[in-house]
C-alpha cells in the first residue's frame, strides 16, 4: 500500500517493455514448461508483473534516497 502512494506520488510505472521482457525471461526459464508460459502470458499474470516492477522501482527510488 505505501509502495503504491509512493509510485503515484513520484509517477513510477511499469512500461509494457518491461512487463513483456519479464515474460520473456520466464518463457526461458521454463521453456519446457507451455503451460508456466501461457500462464505468464495472460492478463492477471501481467497485472502482478507490472506491481513486482514497481515494487523494484519504488525500491530503487528509496534505496537512492538514503
Amino acid at each position: 500500500m505505501i509502495f503504491q502512494q509512493i509510485a503515484e506520488k513520484e509517477k513510477i510505472k511499469a512500461s509494457k517493455e518491461e512487463i513483456n521482457k519479464e515474460i520473456e525471461n520466464i518463457s526461458l526459464y521454463y521453456k519446457d514448461k507451455p503451460e508456466v508460459i501461457e500462464q505468464a502470458k495472460s492478463e492477471s499474470s501481467r497485472k502482478i508483473l507490472e506491481r513486482l516492477i514497481i515494487s523494484r522501482k519504488v525500491m530503487e527510488f528509496l534505496k537512492s534516497r538514503v
